[in-house]
């Protein structure tokens, strides 16, 4: 690979990218950095224009926003069996250490702690 240009997207939509030469190409990896839904969705786009409008992030360290607490809740009712709370995390490798670090703390600080486990 001595030479590579690399696509220049000017545009997207739905599935669709538009390079700056005008081709169109199916997006087939949008969904690598969470874009599962497709680009340029009025919905959501309008539904991130109202949040940024109110506040644009607010920390899940200590704080939390309306929208977070909407989305908790309506995780815990769509979720099988008796979830009572929601962690969330940033990314996949995120998620599991915070599952794994979870289950340890499970087993130390039960009634009857099983010191043994470890995961």
């Amino acid at each position: 690979m001595a030479h590579y240009d690399p696509l220049v997207i000017n545009r997207a939509e739905g599935a669709w990218l538009t390079t700056a030469d005008g081709r169109q190409l199916l997006d087939g990896v949008a969904s690598l950095w969470c874009n599962v839904h497709g680009h340029a969705r009025q919905e959501i786009n309008e539904a991130i224009k109202e949040q940024l409008s109110r506040v644009a992030h607010v920390t899940t360290l200590g704080m939390s926003c309306d929208t977070t607490e909407s989305l908790a809740d309506e995780l815990a009712k769509r979720t099988p069996g008796d979830l009572s709370h929601v962690f969330f995390s940033s990314d996949g490798s995120s998620a599991v250490e915070a599952a794994i670090k979870m289950a340890f703390q499970f087993w130390q600080q039960r009634a009857q702690p099983m010191v043994q486990k470890t995961t």
